[in-house]
């Protein structure tokens, strides 16, 4: 396991540089688009996002049914599930379009308001009309892509069920060079969020035509044609994709929503200031997820060879790691976010867009190895209807929150109206989790918290001390303070947190390189 996630570990490494590169240069006004109009980017892939529901749980499903076929060894019913995932995705894709033209009807309403008030309710200037009309043409681009996106992305399915995670994230990667490539080169030549929307569309093409040529050469028994399309089977589809789509709409409702509130209630400003804030969250989403992608088709394999009592000791080492990086890396931001923020884009949203960055990343240290491990590790053994349906509860929850937020606090009501869900919906998790396998919640939470608490005293202090008698007030200060931070954490975890932990042991590891460096030198 530690090989995939590792490489799907890389990959997010690779999507935060890219982030960290572009962010700052699509909002710019003598590089990019400008605050305002990238924040009606923003909302439009937002609003958008209604309909990644349409996809109605089936790429998720389709792991799951083509891990089966490929456990087994058989490539007729690997073959069957992939095309009648096809099939159900070609659909939804055609009903998706119609839902994307719905979609235009509001958005067309918010955007004349919006318009109105930045033309201050005098006749709208050429500015002001150029912001309108690539704003309809990037609604109507994101919405193809939305709707054709169903099918595109169905092939990484294929890779995930051989645990082919490598080819996977080299072609994801690839993606993401590609994008990074695109935007800039885009954006030179004519800066309007209509490039933003052709460079989305291009990768996900890109990604697709890599797909095909590597599954014709690399799994040429994977042939799915129209005559392995099979109706019986659609409905064991769609009995699992029907919980994995509540898992999809809760996602969406808890982290996909809060632009489309904030556009709705507030400004374009608005909207970008919160994304600043926010915008650390979707890497370190995907950086846990990517231990997820993992658990999930292991826990459908063990189960499936009746071997479900080694998942124990798997999910609770995996939750460790992954509480261990959320520790991490939402410590240094909860410590020095703000800062980072502020330095990283403008000074101005240290103070608009760093409390968000705060709230957000508290939350997540709960939240997140609970979701990623646990989740998907119930997914996995068929244990889908009750998380499932807490997961959109918790994703209702956070727009009602949000909604009743808004108003009085403004973007900080919106992270709060996230946080608090966040929170409640892992601990619940966790509690379902154990009853599931039958483990104590008392004993795992000991055996994943043991030594934590005093594990971060020494960074903690440190931050104090950087916050109150350094300032981290500029780059290299900034920096520096991250890699403070994480020094003295991972001395603080190698040589007192992990110390004699069978799996994480510094020492093991450092003895195991020793012997492994020793024996190919006497080679």
């Amino acid at each position: 396991m530690f090989k995939h996630i590792g490489s799907n570990w890389t990959l997010v490494f690779l999507q935060m540089g890219v982030m960290l590169l572009l962010t700052p240069l699509m909002q710019s006004d003598a590089q990019g688009v400008g605050a305002g109009s990238y924040g009606m980017f923003l909302s439009i892939v937002s609003l958008i996002g209604f309909i990644e529901l349409l996809a109605l749980g089936v790429p998720m499903a389709t792991v799951k049914h083509i891990t089966e076929g490929v456990a087994s060894g058989d490539a007729e019913r690997t073959n069957r599930a992939f095309a009648t995932s096809i099939g159900i995705a070609l659909g939804l894709g055609a009903v998706a379009l119609v839902v994307g033209a719905l979609l235009y009807f509001p958005f067309e309403v918010r955007l004349d308001k919006l318009l109105a008030m930045e033309a201050g309710e005098a006749p709208p200037d050429a500015r002001v009309l150029g912001i309108s009309s690539a704003a309809r043409v990037t609604f109507a681009l994101i919405a193809v892509h939305g709707a054709f996106a169903f099918v595109l992305r169905l092939p990484y399915a294929l890779f995930e069920a051989h645990h082919d995670f490598t080819t996977k994230n080299l072609i994801r990667a690839g993606g993401f060079v590609l994008r990074m490539v695109l935007v800039i080169g885009l954006l030179a030549w004519r800066p309007s969020i209509v490039m933003l929307a052709v460079a989305v569309a291009a990768c996900t093409l890109f990604e697709f035509t890599c797909c095909l040529l590597v599954i014709r050469r690399k799994y040429p028994e994977v042939r799915p044609a129209p005559r392995h399309f099979d109706r019986t089977a659609v409905r064991g589809v769609f009995n699992f994709s029907i919980f994995a789509t509540l898992v999809s709409v809760g996602s969406l409702l808890a982290f996909r929503m809060d632009g489309v509130v904030i556009y709705a209630n507030l400004t374009a400003d608005d909207v970008t200031a919160y994304a600043n804030g926010n915008v650390f969250f979707e890497p370190l989403i995907g950086l846990m997820l990517g231990i997820g992608a993992v658990m999930m088709p292991t826990a459908t394999r063990l189960a499936a060879q009746g071997r479900r009592s080694e998942l124990v000791p798997i999910l609770e080492r995996w939750m460790r790691i992954g509480l261990t990086l959320q520790l991490l890396v939402c410590g240094y931001l909860v410590a020095f976010g703000p800062e980072f923020v502020g330095r990283w884009i403008d000074v101005k949203y240290e103070s608009l867009s760093g409390p968000i960055t705060q709230v957000i990343g508290l939350s997540f240290i709960v939240f997140l190895p609970v979701r990623a491990v646990g989740l998907s590790a119930l997914l996995g053994l068929g244990k889908a209807k009750r998380p499932a349906i807490g997961l959109l509860v918790m994703g209702l929850a956070n727009l009602v929150l949000s909604l009743a937020l808004v108003k009085p606090f403004g973007i900080l009501g919106v992270a709060l109206g996230t946080a608090i869900p966040n929170v409640i919906y892992a601990v619940w998790l966790l509690r379902e989790l154990c009853n599931e396998l039958e483990i104590s919640m008392r004993k795992l939470l000991m055996d994943l918290l043991h030594r934590i608490p005093l594990g971060l005293l020494p960074p903690v202090a440190l931050a104090i001390f950087m916050k109150s008698h350094v300032g981290p007030d500029s780059w290299p200060m900034i920096l520096g303070a991250g890699v403070l931070w994480s020094l003295v954490f991972g001395l603080s975890w190698g040589f007192y947190v992990y110390r004699g932990d069978p799996h994480l042991d510094l020492r093991i590891v450092i003895a195991k390189l020793r012997a492994r460096l020793g024996g190919g030198g006497e080679g």
